[in-house]
């Protein structure tokens, strides 16, 4: 079994934020704007109800990587995603993620999207 661990050189995207920011996943939406000093610190005083606003907008989590030797040979590849605890929306070379993943993976650098959507935004069922 081969392994790749998928944590390094996340990009965060927020709606009308100019460029992405650095993210740290796994991580957080309030931690990686934090970081990059998008958003005060929604524990100091009242700030939280000045951050709760942004969790009502979308974000968008990406990473472009090459699969390491070996894997585009194994029978499987598994991608398995640890801490998504809201509604996403995920995508590999564009494509939304779907099983099995073999005819989406090339040996060449590949972009990994995960669209992360707040409850808010989605329609009612």
């Amino acid at each position: 079994m081969i392994t790749q661990i998928l944590h390094e050189n996340w990009r965060l995207q927020m709606p009308g934020l100019a460029e992405a920011v650095p993210a740290q996943v796994p991580g957080s939406v309030y931690a990686d704007l934090l970081a990059a000093g998008k958003m005060e610190d929604p524990y100091y005083r009242d700030n939280e109800d000045g951050a709760l606003p942004l969790m009502e907008k979308d974000f968008l989590y990406a990473v472009c990587f090459v699969p390491e030797e070996g894997i585009l040979n194994c029978p499987t590849q598994v991608l398995r995603f640890e801490g998504v605890d809201t509604v996403a929306d995920i995508r590999l070379n564009g494509e939304r993620w779907h099983s099995p993943l073999q005819a989406l993976w090339l040996p060449s650098e590949r972009s990994w999207i995960c669209s992360a959507s707040s409850s808010w935004a989605l329609p009612p069922r």
